[in-house]
């Protein structure tokens, strides 16, 4: 596989990854950067603060972590205050796919707009991954310490719901035959 080739794949698998962030968006205002956090889903970290900015998020999460009114407000604004950027990110991510999808490898400049798209998705992933890190920071610092813990408990435990969920379609060994 030449590199231009390479490119393009991996301009390709950029862009599914941020359209993965993206999530669907028939009414952006109804969803905010999919099921998990940009650094969750990038970074492989469990998180129980999935779907972060989503009203049911923040429901879920006042009751399980036991949230005052000031910090359910504090964390609403957190949020809505991300969603400009995070709606960039998510537009940008599907113009770049739409690009890809609109030069066929035939094409003269088929290679421009790919190395044009690999760069364009790697600063979006490395914008979505900050995003993500700010978000989470900026939770944790509104969460007391025992807020905290018992979200670490939490995410742990979800970690190792997916495991076993994901454990489910392995392939099996078959038992030896019989004689």
């Amino acid at each position: 596989m030449n590199r231009q080739s390479w490119l393009g794949v991996m301009a390709v698998v950029a862009t599914g990854a941020g359209l993965a962030f993206a999530g669907p968006s028939a009414d952006p205002g109804k969803r905010f950067g999919g099921d998990r956090p940009a650094m969750s889903r990038m970074a492989g970290d469990p998180g129980a603060m999935s779907g972060w900015g989503h009203p049911r998020m923040l429901e879920r999460m006042a009751g399980e972590l036991q949230l005052t009114e000031d910090q359910k407000q504090k964390l609403k604004g957190i949020y809505e205050s991300a969603r400009p950027e995070m709606q960039q990110v998510r537009d940008l991510a599907r113009q770049n796919a739409e690009k890809l999808r609109s030069v066929k490898p035939g094409d003269r400049n088929y290679d421009a707009v790919v190395a044009e798209v690999a760069r364009s998705a790697g600063d979006l992933a490395a914008r979505a991954v900050t995003n993500g890190a700010q978000l989470r920071s900026q939770t944790w610092a509104v969460l007391t310490p025992e807020q905290r813990q018992k979200l670490e408990t939490l995410q742990a435990k979800r970690q190792e719901a997916r495991k076993q969920r994901g454990n489910r379609g392995e392939r099996r060994e078959s038992p030896p035959a019989a004689p």
